[in-house]
């Protein structure tokens, strides 16, 4: 895990059907609008908005696995708005974001809270709502020190609870199997 960056820099990856990059950029233009030295990143198919003055928006492309890493630590908060759906859309990127110790912003969608803990990890907002996204990375951005505390949390709750022997243990426990190897 890389120190936490307090740079003002928003990250969002992915390219499924469920992302909202709609909303993603709405509160984009609002976070840059409020903090005119913020930075915001995004990846997927969208259109990126014009303004924000000396590249504040920036479309990504594929990334290796180095350059997605190296945009995570350099983020201050990584953002994931989707549409309704029942299949956790994002979640991967959530994780790895937690892994790095970086604070979620996320669309509440079944499911989410599973991994993301709201007001613990990160913060979650309705599908749709570009205002309440762009309030939540604000607070992190403007509070480094809930989004570093935020950020650790997460990284605790991946290591404890997401990791290989926490996946077997509940797999067995559905299927049962009874334990796991050691």
């Amino acid at each position: 895990m890389r120190e936490y960056s307090d740079s003002e820099t928003l990250v969002s990856f992915g390219n499924d059907r469920d992302r909202d990059w709609e909303t993603y950029w709405l509160a984009a233009g609002i976070i840059v609008s409020s903090l005119p030295s913020a930075r915001i990143v995004g990846q997927g198919d969208s259109t990126v908005p014009r303004g924000g003055g000396r590249n504040a928006f920036l479309r990504v492309g594929r990334l290796s696995h180095v350059d997605v890493r190296r945009w995570y630590g350099e983020s201050a908060v990584v953002g994931i708005a989707t549409r309704e759906n029942l299949h956790a859309s994002g979640m991967t990127v959530a994780l790895e974001a937690m892994a790095s110790g970086r604070p979620v912003v996320m669309t509440r969608t079944p499911g989410i809270e599973d991994y993301v803990l709201d007001g613990i990890t990160g913060r979650l907002v309705d599908p749709g709502d570009y205002v309440g996204f762009a309030e939540a990375v604000l607070a992190y951005m403007r509070d480094p020190d809930l989004a570093k505390l935020h950020g650790i949390n997460g990284r605790e709750r991946v290591v404890q609870s997401f990791n290989t022997r926490a996946m077997c243990s509940s797999i067995s426990e559905i299927v049962g199997l009874g334990r796991c190897a050691p």
